[in-house]
């Protein structure tokens, strides 16, 4: 370990307790101050309990251990722990990078995972000087900013490129624009980029595995292509894939493949896919009893009505294809992001790495 550095207890370093235990989401108002519950800041309270930063942990269920970083006006209600800070002995953005991987915390339970507040006291964690815990903090910090905006700026084109699609004048059946690819399905091998539901949820991005991973029959994709989800429509899921020629490619058979008409851009066929109104007719055309197992037919989705690009100006198309190919582009680029920051993490924490051999 390097001079100075130590290992400490984390309640000894900073302040633990529970997060409000008198407030649940019933509490919730349409608009204030941002409040934390297990699943992360999602609603608002008209009083704010901190004005400080500090570390808010989801303490029992589905996200148990996962952790937030909480600055400015802030509170935490039943079933979270938050983390301040304790004189100079801990910054708080340096302890939410400590803490920020789930095995970190000493989970109990299984049918419901929780963290106890006694175990989250005895946690260890390795704390530089405090300077040293500033300046990896903000390394740390400045590549976290980075995959914030790049995945905002995927967002906001996304939307764009919807929306000028959505000023065509007319609307034509999909398969005007689009038809359905023939695609062959195999049984992965060697490494594959795996377009699954689950990686879609996650990242928007294929999965690159190992194919003895993958135990079911995959749909392989070779060329640009719009992926759409028929199960349980209730969620949108419409994908614009870029099939890497380096690997094999593959897709769940739970996708429908489709490829542009002659005078359509593939882009094009993503963007009117996407519109609400396209999900609103999915939803019309579900077959199946529940949740898990509900369907739109396959031939169902050849007759669902999309804006007619064809209409639009030929300057108000390139810009529909420019920003879908920049929203792909600014999620590739979040990802290898993450990714650096993944890697350099452990070596920060533990000092094997000095922050000023770090360039970012």
């Amino acid at each position: 370990m390097r001079d100075g550095w130590r290992v400490a207890r984390l309640g000894d370093v900073s302040d633990v307790h529970w997060g409000d235990t008198n407030t649940t989401k019933k509490s919730y108002t349409s608009t204030g101050f941002c409040a934390f519950s297990a699943s992360g800041p999602d609603g608002f309270l008209p009083q704010a309990a901190y004005h400080e930063s500090g570390v808010v942990v989801s303490a029992i269920g589905a996200k148990c251990g996962k952790t937030w970083l909480a600055n400015g006006n802030w509170s935490c209600i039943k079933n979270t722990i938050r983390i301040l800070g304790r004189g100079a002995e801990a910054d708080v953005g340096f302890l939410y990078w400590a803490l920020k991987d789930p095995s970190v915390w000493p989970i109990r339970g299984s049918a419901q995972p929780f963290i106890a507040q006694t175990d989250a006291r005895n946690i260890r964690v390795v704390l530089p000087p405090m300077e040293e815990q500033r300046r990896i903090a903000r390394v740390l910090g400045a590549l976290g900013d980075l995959i914030d905006i790049n995945e905002l700026l995927a967002s906001a084109a996304s939307t764009l490129a919807k929306s000028l699609c959505a000023t065509a004048l007319s609307d034509v059946p999909l398969d005007v624009s689009a038809h359905v690819v023939a695609t062959t399905q195999f049984q992965p091998t060697g490494m594959v980029d795996h377009y699954s539901i689950p990686v879609y949820d996650s990242s928007r991005l294929p999965e690159r595995v190992e194919g003895s991973a993958i135990h079911s029959a995959k749909q392989r994709l070779e060329a640009p292509s719009v992926l759409v989800s028929r199960l349980n429509p209730q969620t949108s899921r419409v994908w614009m894939a870029y099939p890497s020629a380096s690997v094999t490619c593959g897709a769940s058979t739970e996708f429908l493949v489709l490829g542009p008409r002659d005078g359509v851009a593939v882009e094009e066929v993503w963007a009117v896919c996407s519109a609400p109104k396209f999900q609103e007719q999915m939803l019309a055309r579900v077959t199946g009893t529940t949740g898990s197992h509900q369907r739109v037919d396959k031939a169902a989705i050849a007759s669902l009505l999309v804006s007619d690009v064809r209409q639009l100006p030929s300057e108000t198309r390139a810009a529909v294809v420019s920003l879908v190919k920049e929203a792909h582009e600014s999620l590739v680029a979040a990802r290898d992001l993450s990714l650096v920051r993944d890697e350099l993490l452990p070596f920060l924490l533990t000092g094997a790495i000095r922050v000023d051999e770090v360039a970012v």
